[in-house]
């Protein structure tokens, strides 16, 4: 049997990345890979950071995930964007000058509410981005991608490197283009709108790579994974949850901002997700034979998703007293307090209690699926389902 390529889809959510890194702690004391089992790796936002900072430590599985998860409980919010007093008030002040002023001020316009800045100094300290290179040439890896959303044209960009047959790409839900990958691009992808600055990256400017991103499991596809897992950050609610909950309270900025967040963090990969379930099934139906006819000239995608057992918006919901004072006052003018908007704290909440009760889903929920990862790098089975 020839080799197959698995492939590694990892979605975007802000703090609560940190689930991702307990699944794939789980998956390598489990499995016990000694170099990592994923030949192609694809990423978005916080799941570009997860992803880069796998690829970058293909060579030892176990490093590389124990790496991963001693570096979410170490983040603290001041490692990710200023927090300090000058700084939100300069940002504070620029926004009421541009609003106040406008047209008749003619500095730059700010676009962000938090600098980033020192996120972009955490990934030049803890991803070896030579290595992605290093471990593509040597044959380790197949291909390594991420996502950013160029501003200028509306589309989801993919950057990606690998191996020489993986042509770049232009369709209507995306461009795919070769790049050596750099710290930028990890920065792009995980530029959340109006919280975060855009990047600049050429001629274009980026941001997060969840809000054109049509379909997230395409990257890996087209980079020539043969099956793939997906660790997504929603989880399967309840019919008594999916119900609307009623409330005399008034809607704030911070609720808005919470639910147009989960919109383009998590809706997208249950779409595309299920669009793949249909589409196994669908083809389920014919023979091997007439599969590789060129009639169809389709086969099925191996798959698994794993996904929280729990919403990780209600998890630990006493973050907001640990922020500093200056981002605690920023936030509660958007409707942020210690009983609101709890979905859109969750995206901003890097802070070692939260990240250490994501790890600990994860990992937990990793553990519970151990037949099914375990059937997963099995290429003898023909599917797994999530």
């Amino acid at each position: 049997m020839v080799d197959q390529k698995i492939g590694l889809t990892l979605s975007g959510g802000g703090a609560r990345g940190a689930y991702q890194a307990g699944v794939l702690k789980a998956i390598s004391d489990l499995c016990g890979f000694k170099k990592s089992p994923f030949d192609i790796i694809s990423g978005v936002s916080a799941g570009s950071i997860n992803g880069m900072a796998l690829a970058a430590g293909a060579q030892d599985f176990a490093a590389a995930t124990q790496l991963m998860w001693d570096t979410w409980i170490e983040l603290r919010v001041n490692k990710i964007f200023k927090t300090d007093l000058f700084s939100m008030a300069h940002i504070t002040s620029s926004w009421l000058l541009n609003l106040s002023l406008g047209e008749w001020v003619s500095t730059r316009k700010v676009t962000y509410l938090l600098d980033s800045s020192p996120l972009k100094e955490l990934l030049t300290k803890k991803i070896d981005m030579g290595a992605i290179g290093e471990n593509l040439r040597s044959g380790l890896l197949h291909g390594v991608a991420l996502s950013a959303t160029d501003y200028r044209s509306g589309k989801s960009v993919t950057f990606f490197d690998g191996n020489q047959a993986i042509p770049d790409w232009d369709r209507n839900s995306g461009i795919g283009k070769r790049t050596i990958l750099a710290t930028e691009h990890i920065m792009a992808s995980t530029a959340i709108p109006i919280f975060f600055p855009p990047v600049r990256i050429g001629k274009s400017d980026y941001g997060d790579g969840g809000i054109g991103q049509s379909s997230p499991l395409s990257p890996a596809i087209r980079l020539g994974a043969d099956r793939i897992m997906v660790i997504g950050l929603e989880h399967m609610p309840g019919h008594e949850e999916a119900d609307s909950v009623e409330s005399e309270q008034e809607i704030t900025l911070g609720d808005i901002a919470g639910t147009l967040l989960n919109s383009l963090f998590l809706k997208t990969l249950d779409s595309d997700v299920m669009r793949l379930k249909q589409t196994n099934k669908l083809l389920s139906a014919f023979s091997s034979e007439q599969l590789r006819s060129d009639e169809i000239h389709l086969i099925p995608l191996p798959a698994l998703f794993i996904r929280p057992s729990k919403d990780l918006g209600k998890i630990d919901m006493d973050q907001f007293a640990r922020f500093p004072y200056p981002l605690r006052h920023l936030l509660k003018g958007l409707g942020i307090n210690d009983f609101r908007a709890w979905d859109l704290l969750s995206y901003l909440a890097f802070e070692k209690e939260y990240a250490l009760a994501l790890l600990e889903l994860g990992y937990k929920d990793a553990i519970n699926s151990k037949n099914q990862i375990v059937g997963f790098f099995n290429e003898n089975q023909a599917f797994v389902g999530s």
